[in-house]
């Protein structure tokens, strides 16, 4: 996936996402602009309100909000089917320039998979690729089991019960599974394992493995294991 930055400050109107060489804002820089081919009749309001929208510009307001929401472009593009947002009242049809040449759809199921297209192409998803997300991180530090640096740079929504990332991004939770080698030898134990809910946000982050580490025991029983030995302490 591309850098977040560049999907939330980029443009199709002077920048070519379809070179998939450029993950980074430096690496557009770099390159310098590259114009879209009707830029010039964009800029001038020859196509714009009331005549003809953009597929690539549609398609970029597609990419970003399943980046800020982390839904799959699938849905987003679903829920826009269903409530007509991409087709405003009295808009003739759509101009597709993002094979190079220029087209005008006005057919609405052509719209959608021309903007569905270009929103992947935007973030850098391979033909068999999807945006992986887990569900919500909804445990707040104390109930942890383990402190994860990527919650200090997090602020807690008591009432959301959610974490937001400093990029704006909802932090998402991935599962992990441990093996536990409670056995008498060494990798040796009684099948059991444990599942440990991990932080991470979409946006700056790959989704965790969901093959973990092997520990030794259960920390979730550890735990418990302690506040009861506590308990037995202070009622002693």
């Amino acid at each position: 996936m591309r850098e977040q930055r560049l999907i939330l400050e980029g443009s199709p109107c002077s920048m070519d996402f379809f070179d998939r060489s450029i993950k980074t804002v430096s690496d557009s820089l770099s390159r310098g602009p590259r114009l879209c081919p009707k830029f010039t009749n964009c800029n001038s309001g020859a196509l714009g309100p009331g005549k003809l929208q953009c597929v690539m510009l549609t398609g970029l307001e597609v990419a970003r909000y399943s980046l800020k929401e982390s839904v799959s472009v699938s849905q987003e593009i679903k829920d826009f089917r269903k409530k007509a947002k991409l087709k405003p009242p009295g808009v003739k049809g759509y101009m597709d320039t993002s094979k190079n040449d220029f087209k005008i759809l006005t057919d609405w199921n052509e719209i959608c998979n021309a903007v569905f297209e270009f929103a992947r192409v935007i973030l850098d998803l391979q033909p068999s690729e999807h945006m992986k997300f887990g569900t919500v991180f909804k445990l707040s530090k104390e109930k942890c089991i383990k402190n994860y640096p990527i919650l200090n740079q997090s602020v807690w929504d008591e009432e959301g019960s959610q974490w937001m990332h400093s990029c704006g991004v909802l932090l998402m939770s991935a599962v992990v599974i441990h093996s536990i080698h409670d056995g008498p030898f060494p990798l040796s134990g009684s099948g059991r394992t444990w599942r440990e809910e991990v932080p991470f946000c979409p946006a700056c982050q790959e989704m965790p493995d969901e093959q973990g580490s092997p520990t030794k025991s259960d920390p979730y029983e550890d735990r418990e294991k302690e506040i009861l030995r506590k308990m037995r302490q202070h009622n002693s």
